[in-house]
């Protein structure tokens, strides 16, 4: 099974469980089966033969009784009743009997007996009915003799051989029905049996499903895992024909494939990084697919680098040349330059000192401004100081008049209290002595509704004399903020004068500024070029010296030559995918990387 597909596995596994199941299932349709006619076979036979053998007996014992009844009875109508019925019942009797020779499988000669002794009492019981249809004294009494004296004893002895047919055919069925139980018993077992062998079945069979597919995938993924996490040196240990068997293949085929690629580039590169540039693949055929832009890159990589040392080395025979020729013009300039820096500090000298005298007067006018400025803002301040004060005199002004409008509000309400407290006391003169209470409390209101009256007028008096003199202090702020607002305007005047005077010294000390950054400059731009010029020359017989020193860096590198064994003239030749060979990597006139 280790070499099967897992389809096939799967299908197997699958159908062997499904099999058990369908044996299992039809063992049970078939003991149902047998169960069932069994209990088909018992009720046809035997369930019936007991109920028929009951209806034998219960059919006679309905005979003798109206047999017995016929020969007591004097009223002819009943006496035929009794007579017919008996006659029904033994035909009955006779039907029953019947069934059982045709239908019962068991011994019946008990019943042939008993049918044997009722044909034997058939004329008795005829000559008794007879005589009971007489209905006479004499005939009910012959009647009753031969009841009693023959015709009963005979039919007892045959109820015992019916009786004793009636067991065994009680016996008989207890029989059939215990075997049907038992065969119901003997099935269910069985069917139980074979259900648990199928689980049983099914379940060892899914273990070794999982035996065989869960390692390999577990052994497979660890595998990967270690391949994403940088370990190429991984061994996979199964092998199968199956899928997962391919799968291991494929992985083992991939790492030894990459290990090859991995180590060839190890390769490639460091003998780059020791300088041979004339370096081959040693496995070109693994590079195959997307793995072919890796190579290109690693080609291109070295003809870069190859192209590049070489035009390095003639680079380096072209500075080794141009150097001389710096060297000696830097020192012609640096003599000129050391002749034009000595002129220029004398002038420098002199606009310096015109540019100090411009600049400290240019500070003094920005003092003034400034002082001018702060008494800008303290008078402004000042102005600002008395708008709110003249506002806030409005408001308190406003907040008077609506105090008056609540004081006058309170008199009104006072002078209606003391109204109500007058109508209260008529009220509670009126009432007597019940009043008198509600009276003392009507003078207490009128009372308070006087104070209250009282006050509310002074307070009215206190208030309009408030409303004069804020009157009285807003004129007077208000020609208090007219004579700040001209000072701050005669301020503003003054501030914008020293503002132009301090602007202009400004603009002069930024253009003498300007002059003295610009003869600093043409100072510097001397000095400079008269470092310059030394550091030139001594620079030129440094690149001179750099230069040899590059010439013999680069020729400590292996370089691909142009096919003439020149080495260093000329750039190595690019890789051109001309063909295809059957590696799938691309090369030109048989050069191969």
């Amino acid at each position: 099974m280790r070499d099967f597909k897992i389809a096939k596995k799967l299908t197997a596994v699958f159908a062997i469980i499904i099999a058990c199941f369908c044996i299992a299932v039809v063992a049970t349709i078939l003991g149902m089966n047998s169960v069932g006619n069994s209990y088909e076979s018992f009720y046809e036979n035997s369930h019936e033969a007991i109920v028929r053998s009951s209806n034998i007996r219960i059919q006679l014992q309905t005979a003798i009784k109206n047999v017995s009844l016929a020969t007591v009875d004097s009223n002819a109508t009943n006496t035929n009743a009794y007579v017919s019925e008996t006659e029904e019942a033994m035909n009955t009797v006779k039907t029953e009997l019947d069934w059982f020779r045709n239908n019962y499988e068991g011994d019946l000669s008990l019943l042939n007996q008993f049918e044997s002794k009722m044909n034997e009492v058939q004329d008795l019981r005829n000559k008794i009915s007879s005589l009971a249809l007489e209905n006479t004294a004499a005939s009910n009494a012959t009647a009753q003799q031969l009841l009693t004296g023959e015709y009963n004893p005979k039919v007892n002895d045959a109820i015992e051989d019916l009786r004793s047919f009636a067991d065994s055919v009680d016996v008989l069925g207890q029989k059939d029905f215990d075997t049907s139980i038992r065969v119901r018993n003997m099935l269910l077992i069985v069917a139980i049996l074979l259900s648990v062998a199928a689980i049983v079945i099914a379940v060892i069979l899914a273990l070794m499903l999982i035996r065989a597919i869960v390692p390999p995938i577990r052994e497979i993924q660890k595998g990967m895992e270690e391949i994403e996490a940088g370990n190429l040196n991984v061994q996979l240990k199964y092998e199968s024909r199956d899928e997962l068997g391919q799968l291991s293949d494929s992985v083992r085929g991939m790492v030894d494939s990459l290990k090859a690629i991995i180590h060839d580039e190890d390769y490639l590169f460091a003998e780059m990084g020791n300088g041979n540039f004339d370096v081959q693949t040693r496995i070109a055929e693994k590079y195959v697919g997307d793995f072919t832009s890796i190579l290109t890159s690693i080609v291109k990589l070295r003809d870069n680098l190859n192209s590049t040392l070489m035009q390095i080395n003639q680079s380096a025979d072209q500075v080794s040349a141009g150097s001389d020729q710096v060297s000696s013009g830097a020192q012609a300039l640096s003599q000129g330059a050391t002749e034009q820096a000595s002129s220029v500090e004398e002038l420098a000298a002199t606009i310096n000192e015109i540019s100090g005298n411009v600049k400290a007067n240019a500070e003094n006018a920005r003092e003034a401004s400034r002082k001018a400025a702060q008494v800008k803002d303290q008078a402004g301040e000042s102005s600002r100081r008395m708008q709110e004060m003249l506002s806030a005199m409005t408001d308190i002004s406003s907040s008077s008049g609506e105090i008056g409008k609540i004081i006058k509000t309170i008199e009104d309400i006072a002078f209606q209290t003391n109204i109500l407290a007058l109508n209260a006391a008529v009220e509670a003169a009126r009432a007597g002595a019940a009043g008198k209470g509600f009276a003392v409390v009507a003078d207490e209101v009128r009372n308070l509704a006087g104070k209250s009256a009282d006050a509310s007028k002074n307070t009215s008096a206190l208030i309009e004399g408030s409303l004069h003199a804020v009157d009285r202090g807003t004129r007077i702020a208000n020609e208090t903020a007219d004579a700040l607002n001209q000072v701050v305007d005669g301020v503003q005047s003054v501030t914008v004068t020293i503002d132009n005077i301090s602007r202009a010294s400004d603009d002069q000390a930024v253009s003498i500024g300007q002059v003295t950054q610009g003869i600093d400059q043409i100072s510097s731009v001397v000095q400079t070029n008269s470092a310059t010029a030394e550091e030139s020359a001594a620079a030129s017989e440094e690149l001179s010296g750099q230069a040899q020193i590059l010439k013999n860096l680069v020729g400590q590198f292996r370089l691909k030559t142009d096919g003439t064994g020149a080495r260093g003239s000329q750039p190595a030749p690019a890789l051109v995918h001309a063909h295809t060979d059957m590696s799938g990597f691309g090369y030109e006139s048989g050069e191969k990387y």
